[in-house]
C-alpha cells in the first residue's frame, strides 16, 4: 500500500512538473543584485547582503517550477551565508510560494576539481516550489530567490571582488549546477554577476584614541553632544553662536578623547596643544568639570599631574592657543574607559570684535609645538605606558552670527514712564490692581522684584526702597536697560519701549 501511495505521489508530481513539450521555451535571466563600492581602513571587514534574482523572457506560458544555483566569491569578498527567507522560495507559511516542495541552501567548503567553483568560497541553493501543486514563479516580474551574506575585507591597496554563478560548488550532496526547470524541462538561462570594489578609505571612526570637540562638558560619560560630531570623527566640527548686535560673542567649547580599545588598555595621560585662529580670541582653558579634574572635584585624576594654561602669543610667533598636560595617576591604574568618550579640557573663547551684520569666524585646531611655561607641547596620548598618536584630531570651526535683540529698554520701577521712580509709581500699580486703573505700558517696569508677576509685592518693594532704605528694584535700575542676561529671556511681561524714553 505504501508503495502504491508513493508511486501515486511521484506520478502526480511528474504530471505537475510536466514531461516536456515541443513548444517554444522561455529564457531565464539569473542575476545577483547589490555590490558596488565598500570603503574602510585596510584590514577592516564590512558586511553586505546580495540578492539572487530570476526573471523570465519569451512568450511561453508558465514560469519556473524549480531551480538550483551555485555561486562563488573571489577577490576581496567571501560568502558567509545563504538563505531563502524573505524570498519567493520561502515556505508559504513564511510568505513565500513554496508548498509541499523542497529547499536546501548552504555555504560550501569544497568544489569538484575542474569546475568553475574549484578553489573558491561559495554557496548553493536548490528549490522545488511544489511536488504536488502547479506552483510556478510569475513570468512577468523579477523574483528574488535567495539572499546571500557576504563579507568584504579591505586590502592594503584598492582591490575588487565578485560573486558569480559558478557551477560545481559542493555542499552536503553532489556538486551543484546552475539550472532552471520549466514545464519539467531544463531551460536556457543567462547570468549577471555582482562586483564589489574594496576601496581603501582611511578613517578614524572606531580607532583609538581620537581627539574631538564637544559643545558641552560630559565628564566621564560615553555619549556625545548631539550635532557636534558627524559620522566619522575625522570630519571637522562646527559651532554657530548667535550674538546680539554690538555685543561680544562668548562660548565655552570642550575637547574629548574617544577611546575604542576593547581588547587593550585605556588612556593614562595626554598632552594637548590647541591653536586658536581667525576672528576669535582665547580667554581661558581649564580641566575643571571634566574627567581630567582631580578626584576631589569629580574627575578621575588621583596622585597624578595636571598643567593647563593659555599660552602667551609673544612666545609663540603671535599664535594664540592653550596647552594642557595630564597624568591621571603615577601610582594607581587609573585610565579613561577603554571604550567611551571623556571630556578632558574646556576652552573659553570670545569674538575679537563687536557683533555686526557679518559673521565673525574662527577655528580651533590641534597644532603641535605651542609653548607654555615649559617646553613645546605635542598632541599625544599615553596608552599602556607607550606614546600613542591620536588617529583623528578634529578641527572646530566657530561662527558668531548676528541676532536682533527684541527686548525693549526700560527702567525698572518707572511705572508711569516719566523717567524716574517715585511715589507715583507704586500708586499706579495699586490703581491698576485694585481700582480698575489703566494697565502699565511696560509691565516689566511694574515688576519691581522681577518675579514675572505684577502684584502687591512690587508695590511694597518700591515704597520700602524709597522711604525705608529697603532693597532696590532688580536691574535694570537705576538706569535703563533690558530684562535678563539673554536675548531669549522672556518672562511673559510686555513692554512698550516707545513710552519709556529709553534708547
Amino acid at each position: 500500500m505504501r508503495s502504491s501511495v508513493f508511486c501515486g505521489v511521484i506520478l502526480t508530481g511528474l504530471l505537475v512538473l510536466g514531461v516536456g513539450t515541443a513548444s517554444a521555451q522561455p529564457t531565464f535571466d539569473l542575476a545577483i543584485a547589490g555590490g558596488g563600492d565598500v570603503g574602510g581602513n585596510p584590514g577592516s571587514v564590512h558586511s553586505l547582503e546580495l540578492t539572487c534574482t530570476m526573471s523570465q523572457g519569451g512568450d511561453a506560458d508558465g514560469g519556473a517550477q524549480g531551480w538550483s544555483i551555485s555561486i562563488a566569491a573571489e577577490g576581496c569578498v567571501e560568502i558567509t551565508g545563504i538563505t531563502t527567507a524573505g524570498t519567493v522560495a520561502a515556505d508559504v507559511s513564511q510568505g513565500g510560494l513554496r508548498n509541499t516542495g523542497f529547499e536546501k541552501s548552504e555555504t560550501t567548503t569544497e568544489a569538484g576539481a575542474g569546475t568553475p567553483c574549484e578553489g573558491l568560497n561559495g554557496a548553493v541553493s536548490a528549490v522545488v516550489l511544489s511536488f504536488v501543486q502547479p506552483i510556478t514563479l510569475p513570468g512577468d516580474s523579477v523574483s528574488e530567490i535567495a539572499k546571500v551574506a557576504v563579507s568584504a575585507t579591505i586590502p592594503e591597496e584598492d582591490g575588487s571582488g565578485s560573486v558569480s554563478y559558478a557551477s560545481g560548488c559542493k555542499g552536503a550532496g553532489q556538486p551543484v549546477e546552475n539550472t532552471v526547470t520549466w514545464n519539467g524541462q531544463t531551460v536556457d538561462h543567462s547570468f549577471a554577476n555582482a562586483d564589489v570594489n574594496c576601496l581603501v578609505v582611511v578613517t578614524c571612526e572606531g580607532a583609538s584614541p581620537n581627539l574631538i570637540f564637544q559643545a558641552e562638558s560630559l565628564g566621564q560619560e560615553g555619549g556625545l553632544n548631539a550635532g557636534m560630531l558627524s559620522e566619522s570623527v575625522d570630519d571637522d566640527a562646527a559651532l554657530s553662536v548667535s550674538v546680539p548686535t554690538g555685543e561680544t560673542g562668548a562660548v565655552d567649547v570642550f575637547a574629548a578623547i574617544v577611546s575604542n580599545n576593547a581588547d587593550g588598555d585605556g588612556v593614562q595621560g595626554w598632552s594637548l596643544s590647541a591653536s586658536v585662529n581667525g576672528g576669535i580670541n582665547i580667554v581661558g582653558a581649564t580641566t575643571e568639570g571634566t574627567a581630567a579634574a582631580d578626584v576631589s572635584q569629580g574627575g578621575l585624576r588621583n596622585t597624578g599631574f595636571e598643567k593647563t594654561e593659555v599660552v602667551d602669543p609673544d612666545n609663540n610667533d603671535g599664535q594664540q592657543g592653550a596647552v594642557s598636560a595630564v597624568v591621571l595617576s603615577f601610582t594607581m591604574p587609573i585610565t579613561l574607559d577603554v571604550v567611551g568618550t571623556a571630556t578632558i579640557l574646556g576652552i573659553s573663547i570670545e569674538s575679537a570684535s563687536e557683533q555686526g551684520a557679518d559673521a565673525i569666524t574662527g577655528s580651533i585646531s590641534w597644532e603641535d609645538g605651542l609653548i607654555g611655561a615649559g617646553q613645546p607641547v605635542a598632541n599625544v596620548a599615553t596608552v599602556g605606558g607607550a606614546s600613542a598618536d591620536f588617529c583623528a584630531k578634529q578641527t572646530l570651526g566657530v561662527s558668531f552670527t548676528e541676532i536682533e535683540d527684541l527686548r525693549n529698554s526700560f527702567l525698572r520701577g518707572d511705572v508711569n514712564s516719566d523717567g524716574k521712580m517715585d511715589i507715583a509709581d507704586p500708586i499706579n500699580v495699586v490703581n491698576y490692581l485694585f481700582r480698575s486703573g489703566p494697565a502699565p505700558s511696560c509691565e516689566d517696569a511694574a515688576d519691581a522684584n522681577d518675579d514675572s508677576n505684577v502684584d502687591v509685592t512690587d508695590v511694597m518693594l518700591m515704597i520700602n526702597h524709597q522711604f525705608r532704605a529697603g532693597e532696590a528694584p532688580s536691574a535694570p535700575f537705576p538706569s535703563c536697560g533690558r530684562d535678563g542676561g539673554s536675548i531669549l529671556d522672556d518672562d511673559g511681561l510686555g513692554c512698550d519701549g516707545d513710552t519709556q524714553g529709553c534708547s
